[in-house]
């Protein structure tokens, strides 16, 4: 080691010569297995800890939803029954539960439609990063 560039260093990496049997490159493979196999399993943990906050989250919405849901339809029922016996006076029975009817379609129609745009927006931006690899 007095500086002869043809003396090579006994832990240079680039002279050790590569052998199947040398148990240091079978200890290598099997921690590598091994931390692909913890990796692969933390993946799993992340996204099924990732689908039980979402169902939680759905649970709790759809819950809160369906109180606001009961509580319109109570509200719509008394805004009908109030329209109703408003028209009767002006209109008589049928026209006036014709036009309180109709205007329940349009309202309905318009609701639906105005769901279905809203649903087609539903995505998890993401996932669909990961997905197609433009991140």
């Amino acid at each position: 080691m007095d500086g002869d560039p043809d003396q090579t260093h006994p832990l240079d990496i680039d002279d050790v010569q590569p052998n199947a049997a040398d148990p240091s490159i079978k200890r290598d493979m099997e921690q590598l297995a091994h931390d692909v196999r913890q990796f692969a399993s933390a993946e799993i943990d992340y996204y099924r800890a990732r689908l039980n906050y979402s169902k939680s989250v759905a649970k709790r919405s759809a819950l809160f939803f369906t109180i606001s849901l009961i509580a319109l339809l109570g509200g719509s029922i008394a805004f009908i029954l109030g329209c109703l016996l408003i028209l009767v006076s002006y209109a008589g029975p049928v026209v006036a539960t014709l036009i309180v009817v109709g205007a329940c379609v349009v309202v309905s129609i318009g609701a639906a439609l105005i769901g279905r745009k809203q649903a087609r927006k539903f995505k998890f931006p993401e996932i669909e990063s990961e997905d197609d690899g433009s991140d």
